[in-house]
């Protein structure tokens, strides 16, 4: 039961527990405006309303028989006469309705998919609450067989239909293209007309304008602007963004595996998935986490390009984010590079060559004795 008003404050929310109830339940659920439902006034919300709560709705059980238990002591959960299959299909699609509306994303229209087979004669629905102007695009492939796709209006009157007696099993494309102005449950009809099974892989896709400010919610933010400014985590990523990817506004690690959720999106990894800090996505035998610890780049094998691989520094004392190449920590004369190329220790200076140590004690021999050598010439003059 729904307060009267807008679409969009009251009818609205009633008729998407319909499209959820239709689509994925037992389709139990049946709007009823307030003005035809007389216990309106008497019933536990009236309260809310009367508190300015306008889009407060009322879950009413119909039937043949009157609930003579209702606000009397046997309104309780164990009474038999209380049919809680109806209840639970309830409590259901008003649940699929809250997270269908919290699962909306920034610039992604509302979109839905199914894969299916109908045996001959057979046909499956799915339901859409739409708000006003907008567009219900249709897209499927199929196998086995044709397929007739049918759009239908609130009141149940056909829209569009296309009939296909082909099959068309590659890739998905657009059968249907619907423009809508009128507020209310539309419903998509997938029926096998032919006499084979068939099977079907169908998606859907239109937009709503929930706060009737005709934009669409698919271009609108669904919270505070200001959020775009703050940065609750110090992550260096905007509260909003985060609300917008899904990752944990209050923490810089939204999946705690050790990286930072800002260093995995800079590197095209997932701050949702604790797994990838194990991933070794260059192949130089470091994982993610390792790079992140050295500060290396976990899409490159030679982070500082020095022509000196990661892991070889790493394993070697040096820092593969910065160009040590030249540098030469064990004074042999000889260039980390070098040792490199040479397979040798960095870090261990390496033994000279005995003939390249006699070389100079030669040659200082040799002057010795040259100059010797011209002195006592000399004095012998």
């Amino acid at each position: 039961v729904y307060p009267i008003g807008p679409y969009n404050v009251g009818q609205y929310w009633a008729d998407l527990t319909v499209q959820m109830s239709n689509t994925y339940g037992n389709g139990r659920i049946e709007p009823v405006m307030s003005t035809d439902f007389g216990a309106w006034q008497r019933s536990d919300h009236w309260s809310f309303i009367q508190e300015a709560y306008g889009s407060s709705l009322f879950a009413a059980e119909s039937g043949g028989f009157t609930d003579v238990w209702y606000h009397q002591p046997g309104d309780v959960w164990n009474n038999e006469a209380y049919d809680y299959a109806v209840a639970t299909e309830a409590v259901r699609a008003i649940g699929a309705a809250i997270a269908f509306t919290q699962a909306r994303a920034f610039e992604m229209p509302v979109h839905g998919e199914r894969s299916f087979t109908l045996l001959p004669g057979h046909e499956k629905n799915f339901y859409m609450a739409i708000t006003g102007d907008t567009s219900i695009n249709v897209s499927s492939r199929w196998y086995g067989g044709g397929a007739t796709y049918s759009i239908f209006d609130p009141a149940g009157y056909l829209v569009e239909e296309v009939v296909f007696d082909n099959v068309s099993p590659w890739e998905s494309s657009l059968v249907l293209e619907v423009p809508t102005s009128r507020q209310g449950v539309y419903h998509l009809s997938v029926y096998n007309h032919q006499g084979t099974s068939v099977g079907y892989e169908v998606s859907w896709m239109y937009d709503t304008d929930i706060d009737n400010n005709d934009i669409p919610d698919s271009e609108e933010f669904w919270f505070d602007v200001n959020l775009f400014s703050s940065d609750e985590d110090s992550d260096l990523l905007s509260d909003a963004y985060e609300m917008i990817i899904g990752t944990d506004w209050q923490s810089a690690d939204s999946d705690q595996d050790l990286l930072p959720d800002k260093w995995e999106l800079d590197y095209g990894l997932d701050p949702l998935d604790p797994t990838d800090a194990l991933d070794d996505n260059d192949g130089d035998t470091l994982t993610n986490q390792e790079e992140f610890t050295y500060g290396s780049n976990p899409l490159l094998i030679d982070s500082d390009q020095d022509e000196i691989p990661d892991l070889w520094e790493v394993e070697n004392g040096l820092n593969p984010a910065l160009d040590d190449s030249a540098e030469d920590p064990d004074n042999d004369q000889v260039t980390n590079l070098e040792e490199y190329r040479a397979g040798t220790d960095p870090n261990v200076a390496e033994p000279k060559p005995l003939n390249y140590m006699l070389y100079p004690m030669i040659l200082t021999i040799g002057v010795f004795a040259l100059v010797s050598g011209s002195f006592f010439v000399y004095r012998k003059r």
